[in-house]
């Protein structure tokens, strides 16, 4: 087939995800080092697009920031 590879880097819908530096929800995810899966692109209180849904490996899913007051989360590669 003719398809073009590219490498996607941020937030999509898909994309694997884990805790990064600013992480502050003890073990939702499982324990440190577990991955996620970006289910929506939603808001953080007042802020569009400020944060993401996230679907752990454990069949949870909870939504955390991603920018809001400069807090972020990790993507995976």
């Amino acid at each position: 087939c003719n398809f073009v590879k590219l490498q996607s880097k941020g937030f999509f819908l898909g994309a694997r995800v884990a805790r990064g530096r600013d992480w502050k929800w003890g073990d939702q995810d499982g324990g440190s080092g577990r991955v996620g899966m970006l289910s929506e692109v939603t808001a953080w209180s007042e802020w569009p697009r400020s944060g993401a849904k996230v679907i752990w490996n454990l069949l949870r899913s909870n939504t955390y920031r991603t920018g809001y007051q400069g807090m972020v989360c990790s993507s995976v590669k």
